[in-house]
């Protein structure tokens, strides 16, 4: 079993997200760099892992296979939603389903939001 931890240095509103095997008690090597994370999901072959990261452009959706390089990171959404170009005020976070059939994913227009869309995949 994986579990997914942030770690906040001093009072930053960025953290860095490790992921440790419970089973062993050792950190795996993969880490997310210090950054703004709206959501960390497991995805459900525990092979890899969904963030949602907030930068200068808002936030976009990333896959991590665990065991690779954070370069190699897959962007998978963010950039805009049906025909509408989200911006750097635009949050948005991520989960699996239950049954593991569908990554769900929420959009915060606005801070505060003045409208919440949701799509989802697999």
């Amino acid at each position: 079993m994986l579990v997914a931890y942030a770690v906040r240095q001093g009072g930053a509103d960025e953290t860095g997200i490790h992921i440790v095997n419970v089973k062993t008690g050792k950190t795996l090597e993969d880490e997310l760099p210090s950054g703004r994370y709206e959501s960390v999901s497991f995805a459900p072959d525990g092979a890899s892992i969904y963030y949602a990261r907030t930068g200068k452009v808002g936030t976009l959706l990333y896959q991590h296979a665990l065991g690779t390089r954070n370069s190699r990171d897959a962007l998978l959404f963010g950039r805009e939603f049906h025909g509408e170009e989200l911006g750097p005020n635009d949050l948005m976070g991520s989960w699996v389903t239950d049954d593991g059939r569908y990554l769900a994913v929420e959009i915060y227009r606005g801070v505060p939001a003045r409208r919440v869309d949701m799509s989802s995949a697999i």
